[in-house]
């Protein structure tokens, strides 16, 4: 078992490495967004103190499309049935969308997968906006989904999210970010949680490092770091994942990781980290956990057993259909009908008749 972790292991860190460079070549804009997978400057976290924060894998193999698992995002339980992530995680993605396993409470990514680890839930259901639009040249705008587990967790606990946006003006602006990952751009992490504080900036601030930053994006920067020579930061891996506004002994939920400098944690910039405000979206998150899928602003995609069976993601409507009349109801409208033309032909009879009648006379 042990050789059998160390060829996981090694498996892993050199898939996440070619994630990271490809990532870097598809950049479109120079200071661009892109979704590398690291904390910076981060600190060991507290898997129990963040019971909310999960990590996102792709596990094909009892389904014989890949011969290992990989770790790609990280996300947020909010519900007992409901994940929280980045829409960029998933979107045109068969292999997220079908194979998606979430494990609750990792600690490490190396050692706390699907295939070892017991605490992992398939998820059934995809949802996210459909005015996300997939690029960093536009910064992501609309970067959410939500993913519906197939069954609840044992372990993990739902943690509260913003509904508004009080913590702007707060006075205790303690920000935390959670994720695994590198620790710099050519430096691997040995996988255990990491966790690193931010500080919010402003709408202004952040639109001269980044185009098109919208009010639905919560902007952070992070202390400068002598050792590393880098700010605290999120990159790719990370997104998707959580960051917490701490106050008065409890956590709230107030971003999902989106995007962040080409270098992350880049030294020259005020804006090491780019969020997805999660308070913008209150009222689409409670729809969707209610149920209330409007098909106007909603993607929903079917994910359940049989779809990683044949390989097909389902997209569900959720149009409403106009209910067919009763067998009845088209009964007395036909017979109501019939009765006004029956009356039409004995009044058009009546007067044929007279008509003759005084032609007679």
């Amino acid at each position: 078992m042990n050789n059998m972790n160390s060829y996981f292991k090694l498996a892993l860190m050199c898939t996440l490495f070619s994630f990271s460079v490809h990532s870097n070549a598809t950049v479109t804009k120079s200071a661009s967004p892109q979704n590398t997978s690291y904390i910076v400057n981060g600190l060991p976290a507290n898997v129990h103190e963040y019971s909310s924060f999960v990590s996102l894998y792709i596990n094909a193999v009892e389904y014989g499309e890949d011969s290992y698992w990989r770790p790609y995002c990280g996300g947020v339980l909010i519900d007992n049935d409901y994940v929280l992530t980045a829409a960029h995680c998933i979107y045109d993605d068969n292999d997220a969308q079908l194979y998606t396993s979430v494990v609750f409470k990792p600690h490490n990514v190396f050692y706390d997968h699907p295939l070892e680890y017991g605490q992992s839930r398939r998820i059934s259901d995809i949802y996210y906006r459909k005015d996300y639009i997939d690029t960093g040249f536009l910064s992501y705008p609309n970067d959410i989904a939500i993913l519906k587990l197939e069954s609840s967790p044992s372990i993990g606990l739902p943690v509260a999210r913003a509904t508004d946006e009080r913590y702007r003006k707060a006075a205790n602006q303690y920000f935390v970010a959670v994720g695994h990952g590198r620790i710099s751009m050519d430096t691997q992490h040995e996988g255990e949680l990491l966790k690193t504080n931010l500080h919010l900036v402003d709408k202004n601030t952040c639109s001269l490092d980044f185009n098109n930053i919208l009010d639905s994006h919560l902007c952070f920067g992070g202390n400068y770091n002598y050792y590393t020579g880098l700010k605290n930061s999120t990159c790719n891996g990370d997104s998707g994942g959580p960051v917490y506004w701490q106050h008065d002994n409890r956590q709230t939920l107030v971003g999902i990781t989106s995007f962040g400098p080409k270098l992350c944690g880049h030294p020259g910039m005020e804006v090491t980290s780019v969020f997805t405000e999660v308070a913008d979206y209150d009222y689409w998150i409670t729809d969707v956990l209610n149920n209330q899928i409007d098909p106007e602003n909603t993607v929903h995609l079917k994910t359940e057993e049989q779809n990683r069976v044949t390989g097909v993601v389902e997209i569900v409507s959720n149009e409403v259909q106009e209910p067919e009349p009763e067998p009845d109801q088209m009964n007395e409208q036909s017979n109501s009908s019939g009765g006004g033309t029956n009356f039409y032909w004995v009044l058009l009879i009546g007067l044929i008749a007279a008509h003759r009648r005084a032609a007679k006379d």
